[in-house]
């Protein structure tokens, strides 16, 4: 579907921000460096652990023979199969951003085609529904273990007097700081839909908003500073992912922040006069 059915999109402001926008260098910067992210993640997921699972066929079987071996096999699918599922998100992601910035390089239409924001929005909606399921999950997780821990901690507080109440303090700070960063993260999707809806909504209507969220502007400015902080980390290939994914980061945040600016110039440009 091409944008702005209802105006000149050749003429229209709001729309050529988008499509400006969808076609600068920064963001085909963020598009390039998020894709190199995906790539050494995927290269990570193949050969990142091949030394460790060598390591632990060579012990399990000095220990316990033969009959380990299927067992460290299973161990190693899993992990490969978990690392690939992670990835996936990313993945999925990169190919909405080339399908933007296709689209927005195409000279033949005067405006941008959704099916990219489209793509994302749904890995986005997937990505939000996984998280809210694993944290409810999590938090069930955390209080059963209070629960089943109960005649542990009694047996412990035989031995060390206190103990239980440690116990039951560290159990809940940890899951009173789960419940913020999943609060946090829950936010962070929420915000990027929002986002998305509001470029979507302006391209197709021409209208300017600038309903764009700095909330997530902002953790991807954190994100990106995180992401430095792994370059100290032993794996080259997991560093470069790091770096990457780091530099797009910071493009995005730029982008949002960049755009909320030129969205709030048009509205004050088509502010009818008193």
């Amino acid at each position: 579907m091409t944008f702005c059915r209802n105006c000149d999109a050749s003429e229209n402001p709001a729309v050529q921000t988008v499509k400006n926008y969808a076609k600068s260098p920064l963001f085909l910067t963020a598009a390039i460096f998020l894709s190199l992210s995906v790539l050494f993640s995927l290269i990570q997921t193949v050969i990142g652990n091949g030394s460790i699972f060598e390591s632990l066929h060579g012990f399990a079987y000095d220990v316990f023979g033969s009959r380990a071996t299927g067992l460290i096999n299973a161990v190693e699918t899993t992990a490969f199969v978990s690392r690939l599922v992670f990835c996936t998100p990313a993945l999925l992601i990169a190919v909405g951003l080339w399908m933007i910035y296709a689209s927005a390089r195409n000279s033949h239409e005067p405006g941008i085609r959704t099916a990219g924001l489209t793509w994302i929005q749904s890995v986005v909606i997937a990505e939000l529904v996984f998280c809210c399921l694993a944290t409810v999950l999590a938090a069930i997780t955390i209080w059963t273990l209070m629960i089943l821990g109960t005649t542990a901690f009694n047996f412990f507080e035989v031995l060390i007097p206190g103990f239980s109440g440690y116990a039951y303090a560290l159990l809940i700070a940890a899951f009173i700081a789960f419940v913020i960063a999943a609060v946090l993260v829950i936010l962070f999707f929420a915000g990027v839909l929002s986002s998305l809806a509001t470029a979507k909504r302006v391209a197709r209507s021409g209208t300017a908003s600038d309903k764009v969220s700095r909330y997530v502007a902002i953790l991807l400015f954190l994100s990106c500073a995180s992401g430095f902080s792994l370059l100290a980390g032993d794996g080259i290939i997991d560093a470069l992912s790091a770096l990457c994914n780091a530099i797009a980061s910071a493009c995005f945040g730029i982008l949002i922040f960049r755009f909320k600016t030129a969205m709030r110039r048009i509205m004050v440009q088509n502010r009818p006069e008193c």
